[in-house]
């Protein structure tokens, strides 16, 4: 079928475009390479991702946008949402955890600023 060969050559293309972007990363393809036991495990792997990570998410700003900060929560957080971005290759997203684990152990309210608003770097 040409339509679903120029589908997966999109796929393909833009999936190239996000690792050079620096947003998937290999534990994403070893992800795709266990799908030829798993029908659909990429779908249900990203669905789960997406659908956790926009709760958690959601959680993170009304943490952070409580009067007082809970900083162990926001580690917590922080924590979890790496490890569910790394486990789909989203490198990028959890390399941004990090850095707000990070500002997280440093009580640090002004670091948070830093994280969550777009570097140049990032671009």
């Amino acid at each position: 079928m040409p339509g679903a060969t120029l589908l997966t050559q999109q796929l393909n293309n833009f999936i190239r475009s996000l690792r050079e972007q620096g947003i998937l990363d290999f534990h994403f393809e070893e992800l795709k390479e266990l799908e030829s036991d798993t029908p659909c495990l990429v779908v249900e792997a990203i669905t789960m991702f997406l659908r956790d990570a926009d709760c958690s998410i959601a959680e993170l700003l009304r943490t952070l946008g409580a009067p007082l900060i809970n900083y162990t929560r926001v580690t917590e957080i922080a924590f979890q949402l790496k490890g569910s971005s790394s486990s789909v290759g989203g490198c990028r997203m959890a390399h941004a955890c990090c850095e707000l684990r990070d500002a997280s152990e440093a009580y640090s309210k002004e670091r948070y600023k830093t994280v969550l608003l777009p570097s140049p770097s990032w671009l």
